[in-house]
């Protein structure tokens, strides 16, 4: 029986609790220190799929505490990426290295690296080359 002043509590759903309140801040954190998404959820003890999950379904709910993560993420995954350009922007005052860098990169048409590709081998033209072992060879190997 419950006593008369509680508050009524909400039916369970059923299953385990979700690691995502927990979590969250964790992944959070680690995004902005410029930590990839594999790790983030490691250290969060999260697998990759439950975090692709809550992006998911925080694009079909964008009003909900998903759709807030999901907005948190893509703000701390661009100001990690801003907290690294400063830094190389500040380095390029005195190292011409890291201004070209940023010039290959961001106007790579124009500044890029022209590294002639080497020469592939040409395709099979049938699928008997492309899979041109015998029963022979097969049986060699044996």
């Amino acid at each position: 029986m419950t006593p008369p002043n509680a508050t009524p509590l909400e039916k369970s759903k059923g299953g385990r609790p979700t690691k995502f309140t927990g979590a969250q801040e964790i992944i959070l954190a680690c995004l902005r220190e410029n930590l990839p998404i594999s790790s983030s959820c490691a250290v969060a003890q999260v697998s990759k799929g439950a975090f692709f999950a809550w992006l998911a379904r925080g694009e079909k709910e964008p009003n909900s505490q998903y759709g807030a993560f999901s907005r948190q993420c893509r703000a701390a995954i661009s100001e990690a990426e801003l907290s690294l350009l400063r830094t190389i922007r500040r380095a390029a005052k005195t190292q011409w290295q890291a201004a070209g860098w940023i010039l290959e990169r961001r106007y790579w048409k124009t500044y890029g690296k022209r590294t002639p590709l080497a020469e592939a081998p040409a395709p099979p033209s049938t699928f008997s080359q492309a899979f041109s072992i015998t029963t022979r060879e097969i049986e060699g190997q044996k």
